[in-house]
């Protein structure tokens, strides 16, 4: 389900931008676009929710959106419309379809894949009612390794690593979770993570059942996705990610969580782009890699007495504020 961010840098084109939250590091204007969603400014109009309206309000409503064709995202196999004073939703319509207008129903029956990837209900088969979700996506496909590209890339991963909470980082990696929970596997790109400066939310767009891979491990998803690679906002980043870990085995029981799929090992065996690759300290990541290990050995199979595995993540999360979140370059040594 992928929706191609338009030519962001290009300011001919007709689609309306928005001017994005902007960090202290200089970004190009961006249009509030992402895969399979969009966000849009603008005050919201209309107080009543549009799934609260009858069933043939909606299809009227959504026939004038396409009817109109304000397009705010175009990609090679779908485009995306807006809807007029219901900013909680957008269309999604696939380019090979043909369905008419005139011909639009509303299904709201939903399969585990359509509630994964924010789908509220089908229009047609071709045509998909889905939930607004805010943010700007972490890389500008087409442009993420250009001058401009780079720089959006690095003003959020700057943001992302010395702003947003724990929390943040904890709801991103249960998205993951759960979905794999279903089957489904998150598509780990940049430009299907969405960041959001305003609520500091990070949301994965992107998931299917076509996404499998050797190996499982949420904290290496969502850092590949970050793409925190000759960045030294990258020990921040895994530090957050692996404290919000840590506390997520603290707060859900075993049985919630997909520790037999886990692979402890955080890169990607046989992937040369991995971001893990450029990490700055390979002993620190191996030693990272060992502690995560014994946390989820303890999690599964207990032999601590009572508080003992509160205690184990407390000591974790400890060393990974010490050793990640503070991270310092060492020193050149000459030899």
């Amino acid at each position: 389900m992928l929706l191609q961010s338009v030519n962001l840098f290009n300011t001919n084109n007709n689609y309306p931008v928005s001017k994005p939250y902007s960090p202290r590091v200089s970004c190009p204007k961006l249009a509030p676009l992402k895969q399979d969603t969009v966000s849009f400014s603008g005050a919201i109009s209309k107080s009543v929710d549009l799934l609260d309206l009858p069933a043939d309000k909606i299809i009227k409503i959504c026939k004038k959106a396409i009817k109109d064709n304000f397009v705010i995202g175009e990609g090679q196999e779908a485009i995306a419309i807006k809807i007029p004073d219901y900013p909680y939703y957008c269309i999604r319509h696939e380019k090979k379809g043909k369905q008419k207008t005139k011909q639009l129903g509303l299904d709201m029956k939903l399969d585990k894949y359509d509630k994964v990837n924010h789908v509220v209900a089908h229009l047609s088969p071709d045509t998909q009612l889905m939930r607004y979700i805010p943010g700007i996506p972490l890389k500008i496909m087409h442009h993420s390794d250009t001058t401009s590209g780079i720089k959006v890339k690095q003003a959020l991963q700057e943001l992302v690593a010395n702003n947003f909470p724990e929390e943040s980082f904890k709801n991103v990696l249960k998205q993951v979770e759960e979905a794999k929970e279903k089957g489904i596997d998150f598509d780990r790109f940049g430009e299907n993570l969405l960041v959001d400066p305003i609520s500091q939310n990070l949301t994965c767009i992107d998931f299917s059942p076509n996404f499998k891979m050797e190996e499982y491990n949420p904290i290496s998803f969502i850092y590949h996705a970050i793409d925190a690679d000759k960045t030294e906002h990258a020990p921040k980043i895994l530090g957050k990610l692996c404290n919000a870990y840590a506390q997520r085995l603290l707060e859900v029981p075993a049985k919630k969580l997909n520790l037999d799929k886990l692979d402890t090992t955080f890169h990607a065996r046989g992937f040369e782009g991995d971001p893990f690759n450029y990490f700055p300290d390979r002993n620190l990541l191996k030693e990272t890699e060992t502690r995560l290990k014994e946390l989820i050995a303890e999690k599964q199979n207990p032999t601590l007495h009572e508080n003992g595995f509160e205690y184990m993540v407390e000591m974790f999360k400890e060393f990974i504020e010490e050793n990640l979140i503070n991270y310092k370059k060492p020193p050149y040594e000459f030899f």
